[in-house]
């Protein structure tokens, strides 16, 4: 949006921002003379475009617009600085369209003072000032119009950059609690150990418990009540001969 903006304005800028015209065939008619005459004395110069950079309020459009496009570019890559770069692109957006808005209220005062500095040569041939009405006119050209879109577009640009509390691209998810972002520490994941994420689980809500079968009992050999060792036979021995 502030590079956007910033483009519009240098655009605008260069453009028309007005035409002055005069109607010869109308004030030749007021005077009462040919119109071939006014027109050899005049030649063809009948009308006059001025474009934004020949004022110095186009030329200030012209270097607000190159500041919104500058800053626009350098918030790709200061993304941790947003707010101060969105300041500075709105001031130039409000500054750069407020400029020629200014001007494109003030065409009716600029109308009546371009007719008061010929009034009183008017009046010293005896012609009233009030034909001018019909005679001179003053017309908008696009490149006023498109500076003020440009700074509008501009000033938004800027009022996205100084809303936006954390850079574009950053992990987190919009309405997603911080605790979420962080695995537990039985999921194989993060600082998790191998033996934690091995670990059972308790069972489910409502699933029985088996119960281990008791374990056999190990034969032991029955107690001899005469403690005759084994292999004793009880039977005196026998000489061999």
């Amino acid at each position: 949006m502030a590079v956007a903006g910033g483009v519009l304005l240098a655009i605008g800028s260069v453009l028309t921002w007005a035409k002055a015209s005069i109607d010869l065939d109308a004030f030749a008619q007021a005077l009462g003379v040919d119109p071939a005459q006014l027109q050899g004395a005049v030649g063809d110069q009948t009308s006059k475009v001025v474009s934004g950079t020949s004022t110095n309020d186009g030329k200030l459009a012209l270097a607000c617009g190159l500041v919104a496009v500058v800053l626009g570019l350098v918030a790709y890559a200061k993304r941790d600085r947003w707010k101060i770069l969105g300041g500075v692109t709105l001031v130039a957006g409000f500054v750069g369209g407020g400029i020629a808005l200014y001007d494109i209220t003030k065409k009716d005062d600029v109308i009546s003072e371009a007719k008061d500095a010929v009034a009183p040569t008017l009046a010293s041939i005896g012609l009233d000032p009030s034909i001018l009405d019909n005679i001179f006119k003053v017309d908008l050209g696009i490149g006023i119009w498109v500076c003020v879109i440009g700074g509008v577009v501009a000033l938004i640009g800027g009022l996205m950059m100084m809303m936006n509390r954390s850079p574009v691209g950053a992990p987190a998810m919009a309405g997603m609690p911080p605790e979420a972002m962080v695995p537990p520490l039985d999921s194989g994941f993060g600082t998790s150990s191998v033996a934690g994420s091995m670990a059972p689980h308790p069972p489910a809500p409502g699933t029985p418990t088996p119960t281990p079968a008791p374990a056999p009992a190990s034969k032991m050999p029955a107690a001899d009540p005469m403690g005759t060792p084994s292999g004793d036979t009880g039977e005196p021995d026998t000489p061999s001969p």
